[in-house]
């Protein structure tokens, strides 16, 4: 069979009813035993991903080391999950060889030195080594330092004040953060503003860190930074003044569930599980969030494995941002990136009808025109830097049957579940529910999303109908 008939063969459509139902036997199955020398780079990662969610690892790992050794830099998707199988069986340098090894074959693919860090930050955990990387890929990459979210530059820069602080290096970490700062960010978080501030407090500056923490009060949600004003200046505290929660049905006592940070390789039920262990009572509905949900399915493009093509620059280009103020969060889709995504996922056709009639919308002053033809899962993409690092440099759409999703936790963990797709502009959405679900109620209970949208770390978050239980309401 000619490679491009057996390409045609397994592509998409063939296989996507088993993505849909999470039915990653059935992936493997529909793949037949592919031959590594004649695998897609696409295909190849799907088909390693759906092997190693059944168990099979070291299948995975073997086809993938074949497919890399004969495409390398050609075959990104699959450098970067066999460097992240190295990584998470403790094989760091075999992880740190293949991306420095990738990345000499391709050297304006900065993205790889984020990833080389990444392993001893996240993996390893070694901070000084992580550092040292960081600061040589800003080196290596300087003249494509830029300020917008396809740059390289922030990711470094949040990653390497972040280190420096936890090792201690108080005096050094501060041009690191100002110069994090400077750039106005969407992931400057409320955290960051708190960290800073404690740097020059920690170096004796104390009116700068009050000015710092101010800052934060001003530009986020403002609650942990004022916790740091009252602590160290009681007086000013008492002068400042927030801007009140968003709103949210009463009736419900909202319980934020603190988690490790949730990778690909976990279970989304097993994950609930252990972390409502002790908390979660009878009764409670059990929320889990959709770009992680999406994380465990392994549904996720990191920087370097998309390569949006000449209509996704193009039509990326009259997607209007969200918000231009600083600080502030952008449309998931006005960068190509994440457009390209887009495409993959529903299809080119479909996008540029959905783009006719989002521009149709427009005229006429119908909003949403675009995302009701896109479809859902067009609709759940997050942006890079949108989620918590290791994985904010990714796009990452929502995930795949949220339904069937939610009534799975249920099964499993006993309780009511839903999957939910919530920002802070008072919108909840309610992708995915369990069969004992009001999806309409939930949605506003969910309105002032609790979880957060910065490093909150909360994914989880426990629903507890205040009037069954006699507690008092949100």
């Amino acid at each position: 069979m000619k490679e491009q008939d057996w390409r045609r063969k397994i592509r998409m459509p063939s296989y996507r009813k088993y993505l849909e139902s999470n039915d990653y036997e059935n992936i493997v199955k529909a793949y037949r035993n592919p031959d590594p020398a004649r695998t897609s780079d696409r295909d190849a990662e799907l088909y390693c991903k759906a092997l190693r969610k059944t168990g099979k690892e070291k299948q995975a790992t073997a086809f993938l080391e074949k497919v890399v050794d004969r495409g390398g830099c050609n075959y990104p998707r699959s450098v970067r999950l066999l460097a992240r199988i190295y990584s998470v069986s403790g094989e760091y340098q075999k992880a740190i060889d293949l991306l420095q090894k990738t990345f000499d074959q391709r050297p304006t693919q900065y993205w790889y030195y984020l990833s080389m860090g990444d392993v001893y930050y996240y993996h390893k955990k070694d901070l000084e080594a992580a550092f040292q990387v960081y600061v040589k890929g800003m080196d290596i990459g300087k003249e494509h330092l830029r300020r917008d979210i396809l740059s390289i530059y922030r990711y470094l820069l949040k990653r390497i004040s972040h280190c420096l602080f936890e090792l201690g290096r108080f005096k050094d970490v501060i041009w690191y953060f100002e110069e994090f700062k400077r750039l106005e960010p969407s992931n400057f978080y409320e955290t960051d503003f708190v960290l800073l501030g404690q740097c020059y407090e920690k170096t004796g500056q104390k009116e700068k860190a009050l000015e710092i923490w101010k800052e934060g009060t001003r530009r986020r949600k403002g609650r942990k930074c004022l916790k740091e004003i009252e602590r160290v200046f009681p007086d000013e505290a008492k002068m400042i003044i927030l801007k009140p929660p968003l709103p949210s049905k009463p009736g419900s006592v909202k319980i934020p569930v603190k988690t490790k940070i949730i990778t690909e390789e976990d279970d989304a039920a097993q994950v609930i599980i252990e972390s409502i262990k002790g908390i979660a009572q009878k009764g409670d509905i059990v929320t889990f969030a959709s770009a992680v949900a999406a994380i465990t399915q392994a549904r996720i493009y990191s920087a370097e494995t998309i390569q949006p093509t000449r209509i996704a620059r193009m039509l990326s280009g009259f997607v209007t941002a969200s918000s231009k103020n600083s600080f502030a969060t952008t449309s998931p889709l006005a960068n190509p990136l994440s457009f390209q995504v887009a495409i993959e996922i529903a299809g080119l056709l479909k996008i540029l009808f959905a783009t006719f009639c989002g521009a149709l919308g427009k005229l006429i002053g119908k909003k949403g025109w675009f995302y009701m033809v896109a479809g859902p899962e067009v609709a759940m993409i997050d942006d890079m830097p949108a989620s918590m690092a290791p994985y904010d440099y990714f796009v990452i759409p929502g995930p795949y049957n949220s339904d069937k999703l939610a009534q799975i936790i249920k099964e499993k963990t006993g309780f009511e579940a839903a999957i939910i797709d919530a920002n802070d502009m008072g919108i909840a959405w309610a992708v995915g529910a369990s069969d004992g679900v009001d999806k309409k109620e939930l949605e506003q209970f969910m309105a002032d999303n609790p979880a957060g949208n910065e490093d909150d770390q909360t994914p989880i978050i426990i629903i507890r109908k205040a009037a069954a239980t006699g507690q008092k309401e949100d």
